[in-house]
């Protein structure tokens, strides 16, 4: 019976789970004093247990969620992690990413914004606004929260343009280039 209670115990709940995940991605995305490898933006994972005071049982429900969201990723040997996506932090792309040769397989391809940045989008096209990458998604279930508009890109055309594109996490994708106006195949209202 103890160690029965000692496996509740140490699980979190719902809303301490999201809560500390929370807080651990925002940390891993864009803490700039945090100790992290530059090029790959790893934290030592022994880090994150002791800042945060999670067990490592703890930070295993955080990495392998219930979801198909993975926020987070260890290194493969544990020892190693960080935020799958969405840092402001600088990250090298050909680090974390396998490169996509082909546009082929993404016939949804977008980038979730607010639109009181469509005009500029337009005009200029999607820049990196501050963050090491523009990120996008192939998956409506991971268009950015708060996301007012879609900006559908003609992700073949990009590619064939001779731009780089990586896979950097489940559904997301990322290129460290702006992406100019003329690859832009669709502007979507989310909220009107």
């Amino acid at each position: 019976m103890t160690n029965f209670t000692f496996i509740m115990n140490s699980r979190l709940s719902r809303k301490m789970s999201t809560k500390k995940s929370k807080a651990v991605v925002k940390r891993l995305r864009h803490d700039r004093n945090a100790w992290r490898d530059d090029e790959t933006a790893f934290v030592p994972t022994s880090h994150i247990l002791r800042d945060f005071r999670l067990s490592k049982a703890m930070l295993d429900e955080l990495v392998f969620p219930t979801n198909d969201k993975q926020r987070l990723v260890y290194s493969d040997n544990h020892k190693w992690i960080r935020a799958s996506y969405g840092h402001s932090v600088n990250i090298r792309l050909p680090k974390i990413g396998i490169p996509v040769r082909s546009g082929e397989n993404l016939t949804f391809f977008v980038h979730g914004m607010k639109a009181r940045d469509i005009e500029s989008v337009l005009r200029y096209g999607l820049d990196r606004n501050r963050c090491p990458y523009v990120d996008f998604t192939d998956c409506p279930n991971y268009v950015r929260a708060g996301a007012e508009v879609l900006v559908h890109i003609d992700v073949r055309r990009f590619l064939n343009a001779g731009f780089r594109l990586y896979n950097i996490g489940p559904h997301v994708f990322a290129t460290e280039f702006t992406v100019p106006p003329e690859f832009i195949s669709d502007i979507e209202y989310l909220v009107l």
